[in-house]
């Protein structure tokens, strides 16, 4: 039986990969923990299974289009 702390990582990944593959599929920069994320950036999965409490920050442009979305630790 999975415990609470495993559920809890699982949907923290699955909810950061979701977004990302959004933002992504609209030509934005995504970066998670610092490091630009692309489909294959395995290691940044890792760091968002560490500790996964996390906060979506976008990044605009002087015209007020999102340019970047990061994904920081909290």
């Amino acid at each position: 039986m999975r415990n609470d702390s495993e559920e809890r990582e699982d949907r923290t990944t699955a909810w950061i990969l979701a977004e990302a593959s959004k933002w992504s599929l609209y030509g934005v920069e995504v970066k998670i923990d610092g490091m630009f994320y692309t489909g294959e950036s395995s290691e940044v999965i890792d760091h968002v299974r560490e500790d996964n409490y996390y906060m979506e920050d976008y990044v605009s442009d002087d015209k007020g289009k999102i340019v970047q979305v990061e994904f920081n630790r909290l």
